[in-house]
Protein backbone atom coordinates (compact mmCIF):
# COMPACT_ATOMS: atom_id res chain seq x y z
CA UNK A 1 0.00 0.00 0.00
CA UNK A 2 1.44 3.21 -0.55
CA UNK A 3 1.55 6.45 1.31
CA UNK A 4 -0.78 8.77 0.77
CA UNK A 5 0.54 12.32 -0.15
CA UNK A 6 0.45 15.06 2.83
CA UNK A 7 -2.88 17.49 1.86
CA UNK A 8 -0.87 20.45 3.33
CA UNK A 9 2.11 21.49 5.43
CA UNK A 10 1.67 22.58 8.93
CA UNK A 11 4.37 24.67 10.75
CA UNK A 12 4.47 23.94 14.52
CA UNK A 13 6.41 26.13 17.30
CA UNK A 14 7.51 24.18 20.06
CA UNK A 15 9.15 26.38 22.93
CA UNK A 16 11.79 27.96 20.18
CA UNK A 17 12.35 25.29 17.83
CA UNK A 18 9.85 25.09 14.49
CA UNK A 19 9.54 22.50 12.48
CA UNK A 20 7.13 21.07 9.54
CA UNK A 21 4.56 18.70 10.22
CA UNK A 22 2.61 16.87 7.12
CA UNK A 23 -1.05 16.60 7.34
CA UNK A 24 -2.61 14.19 5.10
CA UNK A 25 -6.54 14.96 4.16
CA UNK A 26 -8.87 12.09 6.12
CA UNK A 27 -12.26 11.09 3.97
CA UNK A 28 -15.60 10.22 5.18
CA UNK A 29 -17.09 6.78 5.06
CA UNK A 30 -20.54 6.29 5.50
CA UNK A 31 -22.42 3.21 5.24
CA UNK A 32 -26.26 4.24 4.79
CA UNK A 33 -28.27 1.19 5.85
CA UNK A 34 -32.44 0.49 4.60
CA UNK A 35 -33.45 -2.33 6.36
CA UNK A 36 -37.28 -1.34 5.57
CA UNK A 37 -37.69 -4.89 4.15
CA UNK A 38 -38.24 -6.36 7.24
CA UNK A 39 -37.98 -3.68 9.96
CA UNK A 40 -36.99 -0.07 9.67
CA UNK A 41 -35.77 0.16 13.00
CA UNK A 42 -33.72 -2.85 13.36
CA UNK A 43 -31.16 -2.56 15.76
CA UNK A 44 -28.24 -4.24 13.72
CA UNK A 45 -25.09 -5.07 15.85
CA UNK A 46 -22.08 -3.90 14.43
CA UNK A 47 -18.64 -2.68 14.85
CA UNK A 48 -16.23 -1.15 12.23
CA UNK A 49 -12.80 -2.63 10.84
CA UNK A 50 -9.93 -0.66 9.74
CA UNK A 51 -7.33 -1.71 8.30
CA UNK A 52 -7.48 -5.40 9.09
CA UNK A 53 -8.10 -4.24 12.65
CA UNK A 54 -11.64 -3.18 15.39
CA UNK A 55 -11.50 0.11 16.01
CA UNK A 56 -10.52 1.55 19.70
CA UNK A 57 -13.92 1.04 21.96
CA UNK A 58 -15.79 -1.03 19.71
CA UNK A 59 -15.14 -4.49 20.98
CA UNK A 60 -18.50 -3.02 23.30
CA UNK A 61 -21.49 -4.38 20.85
CA UNK A 62 -22.63 -1.42 18.95
CA UNK A 63 -25.92 -1.13 17.15
CA UNK A 64 -27.27 0.72 14.16
CA UNK A 65 -29.12 3.73 15.33
CA UNK A 66 -32.09 5.56 14.11
CA UNK A 67 -29.67 7.51 11.48
CA UNK A 68 -29.36 4.26 10.00
CA UNK A 69 -25.98 5.46 9.40
CA UNK A 70 -22.41 4.47 10.43
CA UNK A 71 -19.72 7.17 10.17
CA UNK A 72 -16.00 7.31 9.99
CA UNK A 73 -12.95 9.06 8.79
CA UNK A 74 -10.10 7.59 7.51
CA UNK A 75 -7.10 8.44 5.39
CA UNK A 76 -6.33 7.76 1.59
CA UNK A 77 -5.76 4.28 1.06
CA UNK A 78 -7.21 2.79 4.46
CA UNK A 79 -9.57 -0.62 4.21
CA UNK A 80 -12.55 -0.22 6.46
CA UNK A 81 -15.24 -2.90 6.82
CA UNK A 82 -17.92 -3.90 8.83
CA UNK A 83 -18.77 -6.90 11.24
CA UNK A 84 -22.44 -7.94 11.12
CA UNK A 85 -24.99 -9.62 13.42
CA UNK A 86 -23.02 -12.78 15.19
CA UNK A 87 -19.49 -11.94 14.30
CA UNK A 88 -19.24 -8.66 16.30
CA UNK A 89 -18.20 -11.03 18.83
CA UNK A 90 -14.48 -11.69 19.02
CA UNK A 91 -15.27 -15.50 19.14
CA UNK A 92 -17.00 -15.55 15.71
CA UNK A 93 -15.44 -12.30 14.01
CA UNK A 94 -14.71 -14.31 10.99
CA UNK A 95 -15.63 -12.64 7.38
CA UNK A 96 -15.77 -8.61 7.47
CA UNK A 97 -18.70 -7.56 5.13
CA UNK A 98 -18.54 -4.42 2.57
CA UNK A 99 -15.13 -3.47 2.50
CA UNK A 100 -13.79 -0.68 0.66
CA UNK A 101 -10.37 1.33 0.53
CA UNK A 102 -10.61 4.90 0.87
CA UNK A 103 -9.48 6.77 -2.38
CA UNK A 104 -8.55 10.58 -2.46
CA UNK A 105 -12.92 11.54 -2.25
CA UNK A 106 -15.29 10.69 1.11
CA UNK A 107 -17.04 7.38 0.31
CA UNK A 108 -20.59 6.66 0.73
CA UNK A 109 -21.74 3.55 0.63
CA UNK A 110 -25.98 2.39 0.38
CA UNK A 111 -26.86 -0.94 1.61
CA UNK A 112 -30.43 -2.10 0.90
CA UNK A 113 -32.00 -5.27 2.57
CA UNK A 114 -34.19 -7.21 -0.05
CA UNK A 115 -36.41 -9.75 1.18
CA UNK A 116 -35.82 -13.54 -0.22
CA UNK A 117 -37.71 -14.80 -2.69
CA UNK A 118 -40.28 -17.55 -1.03
CA UNK A 119 -39.14 -21.17 -1.79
Amino acid sequence: MTQPSPAATVTKTVERDTCNVQVCTRCNVCYEFDTSATKRDLALPYCVSLNGKVLEGASTVRKLGASRKITLQAEPGSRVALFLNSDVHPKFRQSPVYEVVVGAKDVHIKITEKKRAAA
